[in-house]
């Protein structure tokens, strides 16, 4: 018994090491851009950015081209499929070194590059992202991060260990009655 704990804790903990290590990205825009709109200055606060960005996401999924007087909007990367939609606002973040994101957390990032914002879609990278330091010939200035109002789904390893413990606790639990 006391060998079968012990087996049962070590898989437990490379589950949960493997879950938790993971690389930094640098995001390429022609990969997980989505599109773009400047003048950035015109989306400038958090609320106006939001704006902006699920704007330009619902365009891209084929909705109505935004209409944001003085802001010309551009798709980039088409290939991305069906995004969610719906975003909110998670932080901003305009000190540099500028943070990583944690793409299990959050799904968009934009990031404002001199007078053009950049709208990534990180959901689908399974590692901790960062936007590239120029873009356009221009410096990140600040990044805002975004969710959607998706559900997360536990992976199939998490599943199977908690019910192999739970089994593991019955079957204890059954002896320790019985004695």
């Amino acid at each position: 018994m006391k060998r079968v704990v012990f087996v049962m804790a070590v898989t437990a903990g490379v589950f949960l090491a493997t879950s938790v290590a993971r690389a930094l990205t640098i995001l390429d825009f022609s990969t997980a851009g989505i599109g773009l709109f400047a003048p950035a200055s015109k989306a400038n606060n958090d609320y106006a950015a939001t704006v902006a960005a699920n704007s330009l996401v619902t365009w891209y999924n084929g909705g109505e081209e935004p209409e944001i007087e003085g802001v010309n909007f551009t798709l980039a990367n088409t290939s991305l499929g069906v995004l969610p939609t719906s975003l909110t606002f998670g932080y901003k973040d305009e000190q540099s070194p500028f943070d990583t994101i944690n793409t299990a957390t959050y799904e968009y990032v934009l990031g404002k590059y001199g007078n053009v914002a950049y709208l990534f879609y990180v959901a689908d990278i399974s590692d901790v992202v960062k936007l590239p330091g120029n873009l356009g010939g221009h410096g990140l200035s600040h990044q805002n991060v975004f969710d959607s109002t998706r559900t997360n789904v536990p992976d199939g390893g998490a599943t199977l260990a908690l019910l192999g413990l739970g089994l593991l606790g019955v079957e204890g639990f059954r002896r320790f009655c019985t004695k």
